[in-house]
């Protein structure tokens, strides 16, 4: 799954482009230690982390919040 699929599957954005260019200072929260399976928090860490990549590429403070 890309970046894409997993931002749309795991978040009300459509794309990681769409959740990085977010207005009003927003940043995600991501069930990276407490969702139901074991797949799901892998996928969510890993798209925390890409944000968080992306994020620290363009210069943004912002990063995922992670829970």
């Amino acid at each position: 799954m890309n970046d894409d699929e997993l931002t749309a599957k795991h978040t009300a954005s459509r794309t990681m482009q769409e959740m990085l260019d977010a207005k009003g200072g927003y940043f995600p929260s991501l069930r990276t230690a407490s969702s139901r399976t074991r797949i799901d928090r892998q996928e969510l860490t890993r798209l925390a982390n890409a944000y968080d990549a992306y994020q620290a590429a363009r210069g943004d403070a912002r990063r995922a919040y992670r829970s």
